[in-house]
């Protein structure tokens, strides 16, 4: 997928991969006007027969997540689509993942604690309007900033 990419989606200009799964990417992209850093999950649409599922479930999961205003839960910038991908735009959480983190060994209990107790206000909150998660793991469980446990974000509602 990496050699598909776009230089530009939007108003967004791409910068790098960040990571990469078996149906999307996400890219670190800056808005050219704002020079606002943003993370950009692309999804490149394809010619499988189920393309008009994933599609609208990719779109489904954008108005969901952008739909949920909480402190924990990973807010949605912009939603943009064209005949080649599905792009959504959401706050860089540059702290990286609880998985990142414990690949450098256990969180300090204090620490688990508070990332432990913060995502389940944000699931609860979605919990609250009907909505949820179906994929809760340290993957999708992201930091503004690593050393600040309370702002641990919730991502990836598709």
């Amino acid at each position: 997928m990496a050699s598909h990419l776009p230089n530009r989606i939007g108003p967004y200009a791409v910068e790098r991969v960040l990571d990469h799964g078996g149906s999307s990417a996400v890219l670190l992209g800056r808005h050219r006007r704002l020079d606002r850093a943003v993370a950009v999950k692309l999804r490149v649409r394809g010619r499988s027969g189920d393309e008009a599922v994933l599609s609208e479930r990719f779109r489904l999961g954008a108005i969901l997540q952008a739909d949920l205003d909480h402190p924990n839960i990973a807010r949605v910038f912009d939603y943009i689509e064209s005949d080649a991908h599905q792009a959504l735009v959401l706050e860089f959480l540059g702290g990286g993942s609880v998985e990142d983190a414990l690949q450098h060994g256990p969180m300090r209990i204090p620490d688990a604690v508070t990332v432990a107790v913060h995502a389940a206000l944000a699931l609860e909150h979605g919990h609250g309007r009907g909505v949820v998660h179906r994929d809760i793991k340290p993957g999708n469980l992201m930091f503004a900033d690593r050393e600040k446990p309370a702002e641990v974000r919730v991502n990836d509602y598709g």
